[in-house]
């Protein structure tokens, strides 16, 4: 019997980055969810059981997106049962201007392997993040 990977969810605007990250993310043991906005990532979040194993146990963000930037993506989050609780990592080229309640870490594009494994170690401490 296979062993579930614990899936992170890649939400960001830039078809590369979000390759890029799900391949990453696989040589560390992760599967990935990938969305190009914040209402894809919100109607692919809504067709999932909260039991199924692609339920994701932290969110990547990219703060400005179109339709729905991570900001919004976040609050909306809150309300919304199973997945009000995954831990969100925003990331954005620019420092916000204010900190976000809803985000559990923030890292500045370009960013590195080891700040990326490092915030999301961080944001699901219970699971000890797998070494390459």
């Amino acid at each position: 019997m296979d062993a579930v990977r614990p899936v992170v969810m890649v939400v960001d605007d830039d078809p590369l980055l979000r390759t890029c990250l799900a391949e990453l993310l696989a040589e560390y043991g992760y599967d990935t969810l990938t969305e190009c906005d914040g209402a894809s990532a919100l109607d692919l979040l809504d067709n999932l059981s909260p039991t199924s194993g692609d339920m994701p146990v932290v969110m990547l963000v990219d703060i400005v997106m179109p339709k729905m930037d991570g900001y919004q993506l976040a609050a909306a989050l809150r309300s919304r049962g199973a997945v009000s609780t995954v831990p969100l990592i925003f990331m954005s080229s620019s420092v916000p201007d204010s900190p976000c309640c809803f985000a559990q870490d923030f890292l500045r594009k370009p960013f590195n392997v080891e700040r990326l494994m490092a915030a999301i170690g961080r944001a699901i401490p219970a699971r000890r993040v797998p070494s390459n």
